[in-house]
């Protein structure tokens, strides 16, 4: 697993672990990431 897929999975792990999450959307490339995952 590269870097990149081992952080994805990782940051998925841990929303996937909350009863809901909040992302403060900025419109920039790491707030529409963190955005898609959470959704």
């Amino acid at each position: 697993m590269t870097t990149v897929e081992a952080k994805l999975e990782a940051a998925r792990t841990d929303l996937a672990g909350r009863d809901g999450v909040l992302v403060a959307f900025s419109g920039g490339v790491d707030s529409s990431v963190v955005a898609a995952l959470a959704h």
